[in-house]
């Protein structure tokens, strides 16, 4: 990303407004991220976010149904589940709300623990390791930017998704550091 020296801002602040509106309409045209934030922050800022969070949620839906390549179910897994990642991700990009980040990490989760826990502790770890992390994620993303009112509303899900980690993958390491429960401080 460039950066933009004083005497660049100048020229942009001398820009006209339609330039300026040929800038952003280009802008807007060309890329998701800037259509969508300026969606959030300015044609909806009262219910951008909502409308956004919805249709990254539908977009979650249609990775679940799409057919990933991999030899083994866990290897589609993993790739599902990175593919999900990357989506919450560009969320948390546009929209700067953890509590709706964290909603859409356990809609993620949501699905991989009904589709496949018969899937979590076989021979290929690496979807164990991607599971536990995406926990781990979701955990330290409660811990450390919302109220830990949160945390008391979500614990039951999480200590879902930890027992069914231990007592499916117990040897996995990054399933060993991760607590057995967590608790409303």
């Amino acid at each position: 990303m460039p950066k933009l020296t004083a005497e660049i801002k100048k020229q942009i602040k001398g820009l006209s407004r339609a330039d300026l509106e040929q800038i952003v309409l280009k802008c807007a045209g060309r890329d998701k991220y800037w259509f969508e934030y300026i969606y959030v922050h300015f044609l909806n800022p009262e219910y951008g976010e909502q409308d956004i969070f919805e249709d990254y949620k539908l977009g979650l839906d249609k990775l679940s149904q799409k057919s990933f390549p991999g030899r083994r179910e866990s290897m589609r897994l993993t790739r599902l589940l990175r593919a999900s990642n990357t989506l919450i991700g560009q969320f948390q990009r546009i929209v700067k709300k953890p509590h709706l980040a964290v909603e859409l990490y356990l809609y993620a989760l949501d699905i991989h623990f009904e589709i496949s826990p018969s899937h979590l502790g076989g021979h290929y770890q690496v979807y164990d390791n991607n599971i536990a992390r995406t926990v781990k994620k979701v955990i330290a993303l409660i811990r450390d930017k919302l109220h830990d009112d949160y945390l008391l509303e979500y614990s039951g899900k999480i200590n879902g998704y930890l027992l069914t980690l231990h007592r499916l993958a117990p040897f996995n390491p990054v399933v060993r550091e991760l607590p057995r429960q967590v608790h409303h401080s």
